[in-house]
């Protein structure tokens, strides 16, 4: 009998160490899944905030260039550049985990600017004084986006985490803002430009 007892003793001992080997092992294969998920979530998120910085830039740079040219090819060259840049800054601002309301005016903007470039591209001519007077009128309000995001990106340090920064129950109170808390851009300020449209 107690030979018998020994046995069932040692079969349960035997039973609850490998359960609890398997429950840790489940358990460490899911943490480490997990981490690795935010691991490549962080990846995409910065990869995304530093093209928008870079697209931004660009467009800056560009009409910086635009206004100062009168040939007809680097007008057309640059106007597809700029186009192609608003395109790729709404792609990368709605893959940030910001809020829309914070992000609206910046997104209005560079859609301004997009499809007026696509309507002076359709135009296919020289570039009026008044196109250009609009473009240095854009290419303010792109500065001050562009001086923000900048700034933001400074202020921030190399092992940042912007996973770590967002409220998930409520994006608007996020300390990860991608640098739009503050900016100047704001919808009265974004000019209201008269052209046919892409549709035209």
């Amino acid at each position: 009998m107690e030979k018998s007892y020994k046995t069932a003793l040692i079969m349960v001992s035997v039973v609850c160490i490998t359960t609890i080997i398997a429950l840790l092992s489940v358990s460490f294969y899911y943490l480490n899944a997990y981490g690795e998920y935010g691991r490549q979530l962080e990846n995409i998120y910065k990869k995304n905030l530093y093209e928008l910085v870079n697209n931004v830039n660009s467009v800056e740079v560009d009409i910086s260039k635009i206004v100062a040219t009168t040939s007809f090819t680097t007008q057309q060259k640059l106007l597809n550049s700029i186009y192609k840049s608003c395109g790729e800054i709404e792609s990368n601002l709605n893959n940030l985990p910001i809020s829309e309301t914070r992000t609206k005016n910046v997104n209005k903007l560079y859609n301004t600017l997009s499809g007026y470039t696509y309507s002076l591209i359709r135009a296919n001519e020289v570039l009026s004084e008044e196109n250009l007077d609009n473009l240095e009128d854009m290419h303010s309000k792109c500065l001050i986006v562009m001086y923000d995001l900048n700034n933001y990106l400074n202020e921030v340090s190399y092992n940042y985490s912007i996973l770590s920064d967002i409220d998930f129950s409520n994006g608007d109170n996020s300390v990860f803002n991608g640098g739009f808390s503050e900016s100047n851009v704001n919808d009265s300020s974004i000019p209201t430009l008269i052209y046919d449209g892409p549709f035209s």
